[in-house]
């Protein structure tokens, strides 16, 4: 029969509850349209979809910072449609204080992630430091596109600091 009709999505936060649990007092499977937890399934479709989504921007932007690490730099900021991907790689000794690159990167492998390639890098860029003094550090950020340059920069300075 007739009835209210609801938009696809609409009522999920009431029916599921914010952030995950057993949610609101309704019984497993009633939906606030009414018919049995087509609202649910739709928020969870939802759901899956936009960590889909940002998983792939993630491995985008893990994709760039190497490929701008291959080519020699330790820090870029690459626009990927509607994102701002930043990288940056530093080192620090075990008190913490920046150690200065005072030469070219060496040739960088296609994948990185399955060698000892920072090991050997920090050895390879700091020769008159024991290895075990040295740590390398990466940050990788995801802005929206329309956030100003200056405010990518000041984000990624006070996440420096922290």
């Amino acid at each position: 029969g007739g009835g209210a009709a609801t938009a696809p999505g609409a009522g999920a936060v009431a029916a599921g509850g914010c952030g995950g649990g057993a949610g609101g007092d309704k019984p497993a499977g009633a939906g606030a349209s009414g018919v049995g937890g087509v609202p649910e399934l739709l928020a969870a479709d939802e759901e899956k979809r936009a960590v889909g989504f940002l998983r792939s921007k993630v491995w985008d932007m893990c994709f760039h910072g190497h490929n701008a690490l291959a080519q020699g730099y330790m820090s870029a900021l690459v626009r990927v449609g509607e994102f701002q991907y930043v990288y940056n790689l530093w080192f620090e000794d075990n008190e913490g204080a920046y150690l200065a690159v005072d030469r070219p990167l060496p040739h960088v492998p296609n994948n990185v992630l399955e060698c000892n390639f920072y090991r050997d890098l920090a050895r390879i860029l700091f020769p008159d430091l024991r290895p075990i003094s040295i740590n390398c550090y990466e940050l990788y950020t995801l802005h929206l596109a329309v956030v100003p340059l200056h405010v990518v920069i000041d984000h990624n300075r006070a996440l420096l600091q922290k």
